[in-house]
């Protein structure tokens, strides 16, 4: 696993992982049962809320008891972590006050991890988008700036299949869920709680510039989440809305951004969520009295 080359590119090796991954997994669900299928929601009791914390902050903190060695065992539900630690997508980074710190170990399996979840959405028939439309989409987004038609797609999508409106419930749902199909192209690295002007990012895609000089566009999404049980009128949106355009700003303002990516024109975007439904959608621009 080590030997893989560093994101973004995967020439070799990816088929024999989702093999190896499919062929391990099937021992814990059944025949015929992915791994990805482990973290779809709300069939599979165990795994998606580790998945979804994994993706999120990049590592686990873990009871030594709950981690095992011993093949023989990997196939019992509750030892879901050291399944993924023996097929190489958790590394131990170390071994604090009697517990393991588990992490992703590069960009590359991180991206792997996101494919598997979109593979659950998709196997147990909860969600499902044309990824060859979808990415073109991203493409435009990358290149041209044109994001809006990116999230217009998912939203309608979300709308016209009623399966996975029970999974999207909370902030942190929606975000993996987003990640999941944001990850999909190669032109961005994607951190979740970038830091960024003494705040944290949602979401932050970064252009890969090395590997595609041309593309010029990067984004940072914050998202703002009401329960269907909530009021959603046109203040508390604005409310919300409000609260996202304050944090964009401060984290466009961001030093870092300029020197870490020069030539690159970052974007914020307010996401706002009323349950499954996208309600608001709009941009930030840096402020353009900054030079």
């Amino acid at each position: 696993m080590t030997t893989l080359p560093a994101y973004p590119r995967i020439p070799y090796g990816e088929a024999d992982i989702d093999r190896i991954l499919r062929a391990g997994s099937s021992r814990l669900g059944g025949p015929g049962r992915t791994m990805s299928t482990l973290s779809a929601y709300p069939r599979i009791p165990y795994g998606e809320a580790d998945i979804h914390r994994i993706l999120r902050n990049g590592w686990l903190y873990v009871d030594k008891t709950r981690f095992v060695r011993r093949l023989e065992r990997l196939a019992e539900p509750e030892n879901f972590l050291s399944l993924l630690h023996f097929f190489g997508l958790l590394s131990i980074r170390g071994a604090p006050q009697g517990t393991l710190l588990l992490g992703i170990p590069n960009q590359t399996v991180k991206r792997l991890m996101y494919g598997f979840l979109r593979g659950g959405y998709r196997d147990v028939d909860v969600f499902r988008v044309n990824l060859f439309r979808f990415e073109q989409l991203l493409m435009r987004m990358a290149t041209d700036g044109e994001w809006r038609p990116v999230f217009d797609h998912l939203s309608q999508a979300i709308a016209q299949q009623t399966g996975i409106r029970d999974y999207i419930a909370g902030e942190k749902v929606i975000q993996g869920f987003l990640a999941a199909y944001l990850s999909v192209t190669d032109y961005y690295v994607f951190r979740s709680e970038a830091e960024l002007g003494k705040g944290h990012a949602d979401i932050a895609l970064e252009p890969v510039v090395a590997a595609f000089p041309y593309v010029r566009c990067g984004y940072l999404i914050e998202l703002k989440y009401r329960a269907r049980s909530e009021s959603a009128d046109q203040a508390a949106i604005a409310a919300a809305a409000g609260e996202a355009r304050e944090q964009l700003t401060r984290y466009l303002a961001d030093e870092r951004l300029e020197r870490q990516f020069p030539g690159v024109e970052f974007t914020g975007l307010i996401v706002v969520f009323h349950g499954w439904e996208m309600v608001f959608c709009d941009a930030v621009s840096r402020d353009p009295a900054r030079t």
